[in-house]
């Protein structure tokens, strides 16, 4: 079973992001991210080249359901969901729920 980690980003200031987050991006096998353009340019920032998939508020079923099937199926997934730092991010209610539900 894989592994989903919720890795909050900076809004702003691209160095108000910490070490282990960055560990977390570039081990991860796929990148969640609310806006692709802004979290593309983080991640190129500190050359980092992990896929990137949009999880956002429009999509957010669709892409839980995708998600969850691959945390099921696969034993090395690691999953990161880039999101800005919000005490309870409300993409990632959708995902949380099925990923509890399912797995």
């Amino acid at each position: 079973m894989g592994k989903l980690y919720v890795v909050p980003t900076p809004v702003g200031n691209l160095e108000d992001i910490t070490l282990r987050a960055l560990k977390v991006l570039k081990e991860c096998d796929l990148i969640l991210a609310e806006d692709t353009r802004t979290s593309g340019f983080l991640l190129k920032h500190y050359g980092i080249d992990t896929h990137m998939q949009s999880h956002h508020k429009f999509n957010e079923h669709h892409s839980a359901a995708h998600v969850v099937e691959r945390l099921k199926q696969v034993k090395t997934l690691r999953l990161s969901l880039m999101l800005a730092h919000l005490a309870y991010p409300i993409p990632v209610f959708c995902l949380y729920g099925l990923a509890y539900r399912k797995i």
